[in-house]
């Protein structure tokens, strides 16, 4: 899994994840068990405290994106997204 997402770093993806949970957004890293997925503010999200370990806002040339960083053990498929 993890040279799959290493080969879409900087795509958008769509990410199924544990109880059929969707998120959108592009990948920014991939470390050996996480990957980090740069989500925009309008997508939004209820996964679990237990899916994402962290997640936060900041700003770069005045675009508000969240970061999340899901373990890879918690991903059941991927998809580039349209």
């Amino acid at each position: 899994m993890n040279f799959r997402l290493r080969q879409l770093h900087g795509c958008l993806v769509k990410l199924r994840l544990e109880e059929n949970k969707e998120v959108h957004g592009e990948i920014c890293f991939v470390g050996s068990d996480f990957v980090e997925i740069k989500m925009k503010k309008s997508a939004h999200t209820s996964l679990s405290q237990r899916n994402v370990i962290k997640h936060h806002s900041h700003r770069d040339t005045g675009v508000h994106h969240r970061t999340l960083i899901i373990p890879i053990d918690s991903i059941k498929s991927v998809k580039l997204d349209d």
